[in-house]
């Protein structure tokens, strides 16, 4: 029998929160993942998201 590692959809304020925390160590992991599920979130989410998306742009550390 194969060993799966199965992963569980992460709630998107966790990602987004370790997306903004650059010393998480889980910026592109969630950056990745929030890009995919981007579409399929509500309003409020994806200004969220946009949001934070931005703020890294234009603060680059």
């Amino acid at each position: 029998m194969k060993d799966y590692n199965i992963k569980r959809n992460a709630p998107i304020a966790q990602l987004i929160k370790n997306y903004i925390d650059k010393k998480s160590g889980k910026v592109s992991e969630s950056r990745k993942e929030i890009q995919w599920r981007f579409k399929y979130l509500d309003w409020k989410d994806q200004k969220k998201i946009i949001l934070a998306f931005l703020d890294s742009r234009s603060n680059p550390r």
